[in-house]
C-alpha cells in the first residue's frame, strides 16, 4: 500500500485467532484491536484505554507539605533577589573600575 508521502507500507501479519478474542472481549475498533496485539498490550494498559485513571496526590492536604512549600518559595525568591542585586552590585563596581582605568 502506498501512503500520500509516497511511502509503501505493509500490514503486519497477526494471529487471526488471539484478533478476534481480543475483539470479542472489549468494544474496541479493528484498527485497535490490531494495535493491541501488535504491541502487546497487557490486561492492565487495555483497561487503560477505556477509563480514566484518577491520580492521587498523596502530599496535597498535608500541612507539613505546603508549609515547606511556601518556605522554599520564599527561599528561592530571596535568593533571587540577592543574586540580582549583587549582580548589580558588581556591574557598578565594574564600572567605576572602567571609569578609573580610563582616568590614568
Amino acid at each position: 500500500m502506498e501512503s500520500v508521502s509516497g511511502k509503501y507500507w505493509e500490514e503486519s501479519k497477526i494471529n487471526q485467532r488471539i484478533f478476534e478474542k481480543i475483539k470479542s472481549e472489549n468494544n474496541f475498533t479493528d484498527i485497535v484491536n490490531k494495535l493491541i496485539l501488535i504491541r502487546n498490550f497487557n490486561r492492565e494498559e487495555i483497561f487503560t484505554i477505556n477509563n480514566k485513571i484518577k491520580i492521587i496526590n498523596p502530599f496535597l492536604k498535608i500541612n507539613d507539605f505546603q508549609a515547606s512549600y511556601v518556605t522554599l518559595k520564599k527561599t528561592i525568591e530571596k535568593n533571587k533577589f540577592y543574586s540580582e542585586t549583587l549582580v548589580t552590585h558588581k556591574s557598578s563596581n565594574l564600572n567605576k573600575i572602567i571609569k578609573l582605568d580610563k582616568s590614568i
